[in-house]
């Protein structure tokens, strides 16, 4: 399944611009300005932030508990 997620203000650890993003198949194949490509599902970002490779920290911290 390919997806972009158009018009967002991308966050990293070192920017913060407007952008584009191209997913395929749960992973980004491409970061840019007005990327043009057939897709299954379009998601209009504007006046959002998106954090590209972020992961739900919330949910993974159970996973190191040790107690069982």
């Amino acid at each position: 399944m390919r997806t972009i997620v158009k018009n967002g203000t991308v966050l990293t650890n070192q920017d913060e611009f407007r952008a584009d993003i191209l997913i395929e198949d749960e992973k980004i194949v491409a970061i840019g300005s007005q990327l043009a490509s057939p897709v299954d599902l379009e998601i209009d970002a504007e006046g959002m932030y998106v954090f590209p490779g972020g992961v739900d920290n919330h949910a993974h911290f159970e996973a190191l508990n040790t107690d069982g």
